[in-house]
């Protein structure tokens, strides 16, 4: 069996179309408190969170900057630097600083306070450039026939092929690397290398920026919080739901058929845009996909393939995973004393999001 599947899921219609992304963009990234600085330190927030060391913002949009320092401080300075030199920027009397971004590139921005230096790198990106590039969707696309059983050479080529086409005006690197380290990650895997997790978590740290503005980068991330078992985050706006990554993340968080009317609303969706990802989870998503529809036999025929291709000891996640998938049919069927059983120990799972499913799927059996 191949090691690879293609997925295909629906884009993200409505980034850009409303007045409140700044306010989704900014929620997503979940980093709210009171910044309070340290003698002498100087740094700039936005939307009224500490700004990271990297950031991202569209082209041609202005961002409104606050600037906070220790009482007493030097005056502060923010300065940028593009492709004109580096210039310095008002700050007015509430430390605010209006910086635009009138086209897509690379910014470095600095905020400065005496000897105290606080640097910034600022992507301006236009989204259109990264949203769907078709390009990368039809290598992915063409994947779907003839899944990849990799070798060095062969992924080396797809490597190639991928920098290719994402090695265009309007691209930012960070974005690129992010695309790949998430294939490199893939193909880590595939070669039963441990360093497969830290690769996709770095794509994940890459790509999450862009979230508001690429499909991609929605698509990737979601999967990778899927595959770290964080199953709330990877519904969670502005990734979106309705599409097979979300269908299985909303079973694992609990709604596994004891709300169907709710669950049906959830899970309409059209598919389009491919992702290509390990076939284990491919599988794992029609089981999921056959369980909602009652087709319990053909998900019971998936988990014994799935349990085929995966090493527990290795693909620690998944197992997990299948195990819960195979209690709910077990608890499904009527077979609750197993199916107890299965969750008790689940109970014990290191990740979280596993024990407290199937905690909550222990108090459900109790009251039937």
């Amino acid at each position: 069996m191949p090691t690879f599947g293609t997925i295909y899921e629906d884009g993200l219609e409505i980034w850009g179309q409303h007045n409140d992304n700044n306010f989704q963009y900014e929620a997503f990234l979940n980093n709210f408190f009171e910044p309070t600085p340290n003698a002498g330190e100087v740094y700039l927030t936005r939307c009224g969170r500490r700004m990271e060391d990297i950031e991202v913002c569209e082209a041609g949009k202005t961002l409104k900057l606050s600037v906070v320092s220790a009482p007493g401080a030097a005056s502060p300075s923010v300065e940028v630097e593009d492709d004109l030199g580096r210039r310095k920027i008002l700050v007015n009397e509430q430390g605010d600083a209006l910086v635009p971004f009138k086209k897509g590139f690379t910014f470095r921005l600095q905020v400065s306070s005496g000897g105290y230096i606080k640097p910034y790198l600022i992507y301006a990106v236009e989204p259109a450039q990264i949203k769907q590039i078709p390009n990368y969707a039809d290598l992915i696309k063409s994947l779907a026939e003839n899944p990849p059983d990799w070798t060095e050479k062969t992924f080396k080529e797809f490597q190639n092929r991928l920098e290719t086409i994402l090695n265009r005006d309007g691209v930012p690197k960070l974005f690129t690397s992010g695309i790949l380290e998430y294939h490199l990650g893939l193909f880590q895997e595939q070669q039963k290398d441990p360093n497969f997790r830290e690769r996709l978590q770095a794509a994940y740290g890459y790509l999450r920026w862009f979230i508001p503005f690429s499909d991609i980068s929605r698509l990737i991330c979601s999967y990778y919080l899927f595959c770290a078992n964080d199953f709330e985050a990877s519904i969670r706006p502005p990734l979106g739901s309705g599409c097979k990554i979300a269908k299985t993340s909303i079973f694992f968080i609990g709604l596994n058929g004891s709300n169907c009317d709710q669950t049906k609303k959830v899970l309409s969706s059209n598919y389009g845009l491919p992702l290509l990802v390990q076939m284990t989870d491919a599988l794992t998503f029609q089981a999921v996909e056959a369980f909602f529809d009652g087709r319990k036999s053909d998900a019971i025929k998936l988990c014994a393939i799935i349990n085929k291709k995966i090493i527990p000891e290795f693909h620690r996640e998944r197992a997990e995973r299948v195990k819960f998938l195979e209690a709910c049919l077990k608890q499904k069927n009527g077979n609750l004393p197993e199916a107890k059983e299965i969750f008790k120990r689940l109970q014990e799972s290191p990740w979280e999001s596993i024990s407290s499913a199937a905690k909550n799927s222990l108090k459900k059996i109790s009251h039937e």
